[in-house]
């Protein structure tokens, strides 16, 4: 039976009206939430006061956790409740950035993190495995206020789809790009649930192509991981990203999240005191990412241990000596130890100091007991010019260090081990011996000379030893800095923490603090390191606590690897789990299905993730002349700006494309971004145009950074080519 337009109408205000009553039923929980949020700051606030009062160590951890639940509590003041689920029992618990417990101790929580196990249903239920739910809603706010919700049944028979809120997920993906990246954490899918809340320990790496979230999921389990072990908050979480770009696109999320026991730098960034000026030539690159510069670096190190000899010091008149066996003795001992470079000169150093008051004591002895074995002729002297009447006797005895009776006190052994360890020959004396060795005066001297080079680094062949030679020692390439910490390790520089006061944040002081290691490492966009720098950061999570996410098919960085086996093995064995993302939220599938003839081009034996979307925007191709590319290119980004008001466009294109086609005319209503491919990583934006792709795919590894170019909007993609071709992109 057909409905009449009235009775159509009457259903449509009906629907209304009921949407209308859980908008306020779900406002005035809100309102609920947040008087209780209120109160437990106060009470937060007032414990900080009491806590501040007592100086002991467990006052301290007290407060420390104090600061960080106030500084929770503060941060979820947007988007503090985002959901709710209800149980098939009828029992209803909501959602959100935090948890809120009730008025007494008895009482259920009126908030569930989203981190707790509980909450794990609101990501995982579908239709087709409810797991216990009736429904599920997803609540839409703008900070204190609901302005809609969507619901869903879940009903056996209806099979259900591939998202879970799809309304919520879809808008979110629609919504304009703002140039900072937002957390996901209320439209998170299941599979980014299962690698968020995967086991801690070990390394879990997740191959994720363009648009499966994977950069949110490595981040929303770093805040997952704090939540559930507290004991990583004492050591900080490190999050590694690409380059500064895409730490400023996500740098607001973990503390939205709740999370501030989080250091987020670029590899190149973790060397406290280098800062690195250029990134090096991809032949260079290459050649100084190689796993053999251990090897080579460890040989440069070990030469410059000491060389026996004898040691003569002066103390006071005396000179006192050691014997290259008891030189050997002290380096075998120092040695044994197996520790650094830097440690192992520290223990050689303590030991001749034992030795050189050794030898002292004993010499002091010497002189004792001569004085003795004469002590009868000097009676007989005494005697015969007391007879003579002569007075003139010796008024006092001088002993330097050991007393009269011949016994060395405790005292005296202290005191003049002190004096021999400040003593300035004795320091120049043990330095001559072994030297204090700087890890950038190492690396430096070893780059500038050919001659170390052939004899340190047989390994490289000379035209490669040619290539990494460099005149200008001051300056270091993103590329050196591995290099730089691989020497220090092995030199063993001292920490730096000292340096750090105590109201620093973590973050201040495990930056400040080369040998500082962290409770777990998440590590963005990890197929493009190099096994150097590999090396570089398990030495900063010795557990080999690890969250690795990327995508070899968008490898680009010439010590980067095409296989995960490759990239991992040398650093983690066959240690480390797999897991993978395979739905592509955020490109369009129009987009997606132009890709694979890319990848084959590229030679990818991994399958690009599936798009779950379409927004029926085809992407488009023109061909201009040379001569008016950057007016061509400024007309095609006012069309996509009209398109896209209050967005965010992106213009990508090769280094010598970008030299062209910086500072765009101010009169361009959208913020663009002129970007290489390697600058776009991790990026997104409303709309993308690639210029000239031809000079893209020229480059090293030039069809993955096309494969890049082509996948960061979420709208629309065009592409503007002053010549023919190549075939992979021969769509109009």
């Amino acid at each position: 039976m057909s409905n009449s337009p009235r009775t159509t109408a009457n259903a449509f205000r009906q629907e209304d009206s009921a949407l209308h009553q859980e908008v306020t039923r779900e406002q005035n929980t809100l309102d609920r939430l947040f008087a209780r949020r209120e109160i437990l700051l106060d009470e937060v606030r007032s414990q900080l006061q009491q806590a501040g009062i007592d100086d002991s160590p467990e006052a301290a951890a007290r407060i420390t956790g104090l600061v960080r639940r106030r500084t929770e509590l503060d941060r979820a003041d947007s988007g503090l409740c985002f959901g709710r689920i209800e149980e098939l029992n009828g029992v209803r618990l909501h959602i959100g950035r935090v948890g809120l417990p009730g008025e007494d101790d008895s009482a259920d929580p009126l908030l569930v993190d989203w981190r707790a196990p509980i909450a794990r249903k609101f990501y995982t239920a579908t239709a087709a495995r409810p797991q216990g739910l009736r429904s599920r809603r997803h609540i839409r706010t703008e900070g204190r206020a609901v302005l809609g919700v969507d619901d869903e049944a879940f009903d056996r028979h209806d099979r259900g789809g591939d998202l879970v809120g799809e309304a919520a997920l879809l808008e979110a993906l629609d919504a304009r790009r703002t140039g900072a990246m937002g957390d996901v954490v209320a439209t998170l899918q299941s599979e980014q649930d299962e690698v968020i809340r995967a086991p801690h320990g070990g390394c879990l790496v997740v191959q994720g192509g363009p648009g499966t979230g994977k950069t949110a999921v490595a981040l929303h389990r770093a805040a997952y991981l704090l939540f559930t072990y507290p004991q990583l908050a004492e050591r900080g979480v490190l999050v590694v990203g690409p380059s500064p770009t895409f730490l400023r696109y996500i740098e607001q999320v973990l503390p939205s999240l709740g999370e501030t026991q989080v250091v987020a730098s670029t590899v190149d960034r973790l060397l406290p005191g280098v800062d690195a000026k250029w990134s090096d030539d991809a032949q260079v690159a290459k050649i100084k990412g190689r796993a053999v510069w251990a090897v080579i670096l460890r040989r440069v190190v070990e030469a410059r241990s000491p060389v026996l000899t004898t040691v003569e010091v002066h103390h006071g008149e005396d000179l006192v000596s050691l014997d290259q066996e008891q030189v050997a003795e002290a380096l075998a001992a120092a040695r044994a130890a197996g520790t650094s470079h830097y440690d192992a000169r520290a223990a050689f150093r303590l030991r001749m100091i034992d030795l050189l008051t050794r030898q002292v004591v004993e010499h002091s002895k010497q002189m004792l007991s001569t004085v003795e074995a004469g002590f009868e002729d000097v009676l007989s002297r005494v005697d015969a010019a007391m007879a003579r009447g002569n007075d003139a006797l010796p008024s006092r005895v001088d002993s330097d260090g050991v007393d009269v009776d011949g016994v060395a006190t405790a005292a005296d052994i202290s005191a003049l081990r002190q004096d021999l360890a400040h003593s300035g020959e004795v320091s120049a004396a043990l330095d001559q011996l072994w030297p204090v060795l700087e890890p950038t005066r190492v690396l430096a001297e070893l780059l500038s000379s050919p001659a170390l080079l052939a004899e340190y680094a047989p390994e490289l062949t000379p035209d490669q030893r040619s290539a990494i030679q460099k005149e200008n020692t001051s300056d270091w390439s993103e590329q050196d800095v591995a290099l730089l910490d691989e020497v220090a390790d092995l030199v063993g520089t001292p920490s730096a923490v000292d340096t750090v006061g105590d109201s620093e944040t973590l973050s201040d002081r495990a930056m400040a603090d080369r040998t500082w290691t962290y409770g777990h490492v998440v590590v963005d966009e990890a197929q493009e390191l190099s096994a150097m720098q590999w090396r570089m950061l398990v030495r900063r999570c010795p557990t080999r606590s690890f969250t690795v996410v990327g995508d070899v098919n968008q490898t680009e960085s010439p010590g980067g690897s095409a296989s995960w086996d490759t990239a991992l093995e040398p650093s983690f064995g066959r240690r480390f789990r797999r897991g993978e993302l395979t739905i592509c939220y955020r490109t369009p599938h129009e987009i997606m299905e132009r890709t694979g003839p890319v990848l084959a081009a590229a030679g990818s034996t991994v399958a690009p993730p599936r798009a779950v979307r379409s927004n029926g925007v085809q992407p488009w191709r023109r061909f201009v002349s040379e001569v008016s590319l950057r007016a061509d290119t400024i007309g095609a980004v006012r069309e996509m700006a009209d398109r896209y008001r209050g967005g965010q466009i992106a213009v990508i294109g090769a280094d010598s494309t970008c030299s062209q086609l910086r500072d765009f005319p101010e009169d361009v209503d959208a913020e663009v971004a002129i970007l290489t491919p390697a600058e776009s990583k991790g990026l997104e934006f409303d709309a993308v145009l690639i210029v000239e792709p031809h000079a893209v795919i020229a480059q090293r590894r030039g069809w993955n950074a096309l494969y890049v170019a082509m996948t960061r909007c979420t709208q629309e993609l065009g592409v503007l080519s002053s010549r023919p071709g190549p075939d992979e992109l021969s769509w109009s």
